[in-house]
């Protein structure tokens, strides 16, 4: 084998999931060399805005900090901010050039600031939130609308209590409307609001026909009753177009501190609006997001800190009840993007596709040896060659290399170890390509076609492909790369795909551990995707990890998510009303569930005067019938 040429070590200053390296590779391959041209000053007051949501709760207000603050560097990197944490970093950044402060901080929220009295719960001890995390929300739309009592749009003006953006209450959707705004209808409604700034990739989004997050907030509060206040978070376009998922962890967690602040506030506003006890309202948050690689074992921050918000025995929160994070499982299962090799496997294939405009990733882990050396290494050989470059002997943690293969090309590798609260800490190399077409032609890109993939340690070796196409209407250029094998067959000998790996051959390609990465955690709910005429699972639809008895391998419940066998993908309301679409996938599944989970907290309380447990809700979930319209 040929030795490649290493470069000088880069220090990773935070330990956990590998998501924030893979856009710091990025850059290093995409953008190396073009300075910013100005970056925005965004100060966060960690302290007080996890105060906000947590109040004394020292143990869930230490695990979104530390995941806050690991995740941070990341959003730098995507969206060339300066997130600032302390007021000394604040003053030093302000002083420096093409660096803009944030202004002012924001006003508090008063009492009664964000549910006008007509939209209030009749029954507040048995209300339920529903909350959207998601890119584009409808808001405006009577049907979405009608109780709301806030929005966040993180890449509008800014406006009201938030740090960044824009807040809508329902205080303010209530306001009068000029007779032009009322003449335009809903998108009136955005224009007075400033949230449809066509200068803006977000803004330019609230004037389409469809958003990835106008299905699932149909889906999701559509014509809910009225005892299911409405919170949501809508994510800037460029964040969710980044392929990585490296930042969208950051911008999750302020979601759902947002969410927790203002459910508590609510129930403030409810409470002495009514003159009842304090109320601690519950939460139920949907976020149909998801990523393939990751260690999918809870020890990533973003599981974690979720884990300590959503776990049943943390102690009670003033003003809040149980909170329940609800995601997709993810389409992952044919993607070809999970094997495990052992000594006698053989090396893998990895198909880089043409056209690809975006840098790919492949994670690769195995468990610490007993001596504590980097036992793991990995190889590369270029399509239709037969030299082998390998990455370093015993590399020195936290440390990168360049491979440089004999045409040119470079390939970095990223050398890491996870130590997890629970289990053995495992070695991983990060291996990031760059893409297979550019838009300048005196850059250099990846030949395309079937890459050599050879990995050895001591033990046996987890691979991942990570995910590298975006939401289809958002056109990142992104295609995906997969795993290849001899041994792995997709269909059968009479044409119907191969849905679970025990029907077909042996091979180290697996379809299991193909979920959604950052549903990982112990106390979040995972969603799979199933046929409402058969009520079969579809063949995409993501599997977890085999022999664990508390979590099923085909998602603890599932919902529609497609038509029936023949006919993919379920009718729901356009981004304007009056059009409908047809989406597919186990995005549109979850809200299904956060839909059905929320009717039925409120009924169990009303009933038993309680709220519901996890085993409650499961048997209540699974006798519901999650059919979209069988007519539409």
């Amino acid at each position: 084998m040929a030795t490649s040429e290493t470069t000088e070590a880069d220090t990773v200053p935070y330990e956990g999931s590998e998501l924030l390296d893979y856009r710091k590779l990025s850059r290093e391959i995409d953008i190396a060399g073009n300075p910013s041209q100005g970056r925005k000053l965004l100060q966060l007051d960690i302290a007080a805005l996890l105060d906000a949501a947590f109040a004394d709760d020292a143990s869930v207000k230490e695990c979104f900090r530390t995941a806050l603050l690991h995740y941070r560097l990341a959003a730098q990197e995507v969206l060339g901010m300066e997130v600032i944490c302390d007021e000394t970093a604040v003053s030093a950044a302000v002083s420096r050039k093409n660096t803009d402060p944030a202004g002012p901080p924001p006003p508090e929220l008063q009492p009664g600031d964000l549910m006008p009295v007509s939209a209030r719960p009749q029954n507040p001890e048995s209300a339920t939130v529903i909350a959207i995390i998601d890119e584009g929300l409808p808001f405006a739309q009577p049907q979405m609308g009608a109780h709301l009592a806030s929005v966040w749009m993180m890449a509008a003006a800014r406006r009201g209590a938030v740090l960044f953006g824009a807040e809508i209450t329902g205080i303010d959707l209530a306001q009068p409307q000029t007779a032009h705004d009322r003449l335009c209808g809903a998108s009136g409604r955005y224009r007075a609001l400033d949230v449809d700034d066509v200068r803006s990739p977000s803004g330019r989004r609230m004037r389409g026909l469809r958003t990835h997050g106008s299905s699932v907030m149909a889906i999701a509060v559509e014509d809910l009753g009225s005892e299911h206040p409405v919170i949501g978070v809508g994510f800037p376009a460029e964040v969710v177009r980044d392929t990585s998922g490296a930042v969208l962890p950051f911008f999750i967690l302020l979601g759902v501190v947002h969410v927790v602040a203002r459910t508590r506030a609510l129930s403030y506003e409810l409470g002495k609006s009514r003159d009842l006890d304090p109320l601690a309202l519950p939460a139920v948050i949907n976020i149909s997001y998801g990523v393939l690689s990751g260690p999918k074992d809870g020890s990533d921050p973003l599981s974690h800190a979720l884990d300590a918000l959503c776990d049943p025995a943390r102690q009670p929160i003033e003003g809040l009840g149980p909170v329940h994070v609800v995601w997709p499982m993810g389409n992952g299962r044919q993607a070809q993007s999970h094997a495990r090799v052992g000594s006698q496997t053989g090396p893998l294939s990895l198909h880089l596709l043409p056209d690809d405009r975006t840098p790919s990733y492949v994670s690769l882990r195995a468990d610490v040896p007993e001596d504590g050396s980097f036992a793991l290494r990995a190889a590369l050989c270029l399509p239709g060659d037969t030299e082998w470059t390998e990455t370093t002997r015993n590399p020195i943690r936290g440390t990168r290399m360049k491979l440089q293969l004999r045409d040119g090309s470079i390939v970095y590798a990223y050398f890491k170890r996870e130590t997890p609260a629970h289990g053995r800490p495992r070695d991983l190399i990060i291996l990031a390509f760059g893409p297979t077409v550019r838009w300048d032609y005196r850059d250099r890109s990846m030949p395309v076609g079937r890459w050599g993939l050879k990995a050895e340690a001591f033990g046996e070796v987890e691979v991942f492909v990570q995910r590298d196409d975006s939401l289809v209407e958002m056109r990142s250029g992104g295609r995906q790369a997969r795993l290849g094998h001899a041994s792995y067959t997709r269909q059968t000998a009479a044409g119907r795909e191969i849905e679970f790996d025990e029907d077909g051959p042996s091979s180290p390609i697996q379809r299991i551990r193909s979920f959604n990465a950052y549903a990982s955690g112990n106390y979040v709910w995972r969603v799979g995707g199933r046929t409402g005429r058969e009520e079969r699972m579809v063949s995409y639809s993501g599997l977890g990890t085999p022999g664990d008895p508390t979590r099923p391998v085909e998602g603890d419940v599932l919902a529609v998510s497609d038509r029936s066998l023949t006919i993919a993908g379920v009718p729901v309301r356009a981004f304007f009303g009056g059009t409908s679409i047809r989406e597919t996938g186990t995005s549109v599944a979850a809200p299904w569930i956060a839909r059905g989970m929320v009717e039925a907290m409120t009924d169990y309380r009303a009933k038993y005067g309680s709220w519901p447990g996890r085993s409650e809700l499961t048997y209540a979930l699974e006798q519901r019938a999650f059919r979209p319209d069988p007519q539409a």
